[in-house]
């Protein structure tokens, strides 16, 4: 039997208005190179200068659709989302939001990767990742540090803030906090800030806001890439009048 090996994979997406859909993704600077087919009508190609994925009419879909997650491994996870986020706010002249549909998150460091995701108006969620070359070890030596990690991950990998919030929220109450580094509680708490706004609650995130400045004031030690995600997601949330625009 002859080597088989596949050329190319292409996924399809469901959506319930074909029309709006197209348009969503046209917005981030994508074309539907099927537009002028005589059978177009229902279907589309969508394409920028790296992706490519088609989209089907499906008017029974039931939304959100978890289920319908697409991984793409990328060299520049950072530029990727920078080109998209730019696209689309020239075309509408807002940001794209991180909640509701459509939403788009933020580049975040896990232990493999850093990943972003992209979700439409069908629930059609994107995943966009850039592999480490090494696997990143915290040198985890609490069991707070283990539940901030995990928790992390809900929020950023499984796209579970609710579940991430509930998490540490407990793990803060029943640990000693006066036992833990510095740096790592205000990561938790800066965590737990845009928890909370993504889950609506500003008020919230502004007490947690204030409990990671309080906690940063003490950091002292040599930190790491994960505290300066941290830092740069803390100075996005600096201005809590404004804290309604964040993204």
């Amino acid at each position: 039997m002859s080597q088989i090996k596949i050329q190319k994979v292409v996924p399809a997406l469901p959506a319930v208005n074909l029309k709006e859909t197209i348009a969503f993704y046209k917005n981030l600077g994508f074309t539907n190179i099927y537009e002028n087919n005589i059978r177009s009508n229902g279907y589309a190609v969508m394409v920028n200068d790296y992706l490519e994925f088609h989209i089907y009419t499906y008017k029974k879909l039931e939304i959100p659709t978890p289920t319908n997650t697409y991984l793409y491994q990328v060299n520049n996870v950072d530029a990727l989302h920078t080109m998209l986020a730019t696209q689309y706010k020239e075309a509408v002249g807002k940001k794209l939001p991180r909640t509701g549909l459509p939403r788009m998150g933020v580049p975040k460091s896990l232990n493999f990767d850093r990943r972003f995701s992209l979700t439409d108006m069908n629930g059609n969620n994107f995943i966009f990742l850039e592999v480490f070359e090494q696997k990143n070890e915290h040198h985890i030596k609490t069991r707070f540090e283990k539940l901030y990690w995990e928790s992390n991950t809900l929020a950023y990998s499984h796209e579970s803030p609710i579940e991430a919030k509930k998490m540490l929220e407990t793990a803060i109450k029943r640990q000693n906090l006066q036992n833990e580094q510095p740096s790592i509680i205000f990561q938790a708490y800066v965590l737990l800030v845009d928890c909370s706004f993504l889950l609506g609650n500003i008020e919230k995130a502004k007490i947690y806001y204030q409990e990671a400045t309080n906690w940063l004031e003490k950091v002292t030690a040599p930190t790491d890439e994960y505290f300066a995600d941290a830092i740069i997601q803390y100075e996005k949330y600096s201005s809590l009048q404004e804290i309604n625009e964040v993204s």
